[in-house]
């Protein structure tokens, strides 16, 4: 499978604003800590961003220059460039090491390596994903049938990630935590054409044209409202 085109997925970042339950997700995460903590693959920061406050030092860590780039613009936060495959952080000094939606970017066995590295003894590794027996029922693959493929051959499955986790001593909890989104049914086909999520960048125009095709069928009025669920998994891991 071919490489993601992040400087094109970072323009597609805008037609995917940071939604209240991912604001929450991230402040959780952080809830009670202080020092360093960094989200890896965090894209243009807007995780980061949430972090901002009296003794905490959020970092960005992303590999893409357009997206470590927009990053730099928000100035709330320290940005780093680099891949979680090889985080250029010192050992041992992370409270926090976030991954949301970015651990199934090259190895990850090489990242979560690289993880517990960088995290102190008392910190968290926290992981959001999907699981892959579930991307053939996603929002996404109801109207372009070939994501639920794709997704499943890129995404690491829950079992694998947990042993490895565990493999380093940690004690490792996964709860689901399902997203219901809403947005007018136009401005989800925007959001497509500019390919605003990853696995689009692998169907071709033609796919694209014919799952449109698809949604406006059961959605033609522009203005409708479009509501789907996200089914995402939080995997935490501690001493």
């Amino acid at each position: 499978m071919s490489e993601v085109d992040l400087s094109d997925l970072a323009r597609g970042y805008v037609f995917r604003p940071l939604s209240d339950a991912a604001r929450s997700r991230a402040t959780d995460a952080v809830r009670g800590r202080t020092g360093i903590v960094v989200d890896v693959g965090g894209g243009t920061g807007a995780h980061a961003h949430q972090w901002t406050g009296p003794g905490r030092t959020p970092v960005l860590v992303d590999p893409s220059t357009a997206m470590c780039l927009e990053a730099v613009r928000r100035g709330t936060f320290a940005v780093v460039q680099g891949v979680s495959q090889a985080i250029p952080l010192v050992t041992s000094c992370a409270e926090l090491v976030y991954f949301h939606l970015s651990i199934h970017y090259g190895s990850y066995r090489d990242a979560i390596d690289e993880a517990a590295r960088i995290v102190t003894p008392g910190g968290l590794i926290e992981i959001w994903t999907f699981a892959p027996e579930a991307m053939a029922s996603s929002a996404l693959a109801l109207w372009f049938p070939r994501v639920g493929e794709i997704d499943a051959e890129r995404f690491p499955s829950i079992t694998s990630l947990v042993g490895v986790l565990r493999g380093h001593g940690y004690s490792v909890s996964v709860s689901e935590r399902p997203e219901s989104v809403t947005r007018p049914a136009a401005a989800w086909e925007l959001a497509v054409r500019n390919r605003f999520v990853s696995t689009l960048q692998f169907l071709s125009p033609a796919e694209i044209d014919e799952g449109l095709e698809r949604f406006r069928s059961a959605f033609p009025d522009p203005g409708e409202p479009y509501t789907y669920s996200i089914e995402f998994l939080r995997i935490r891991a501690s001493m």
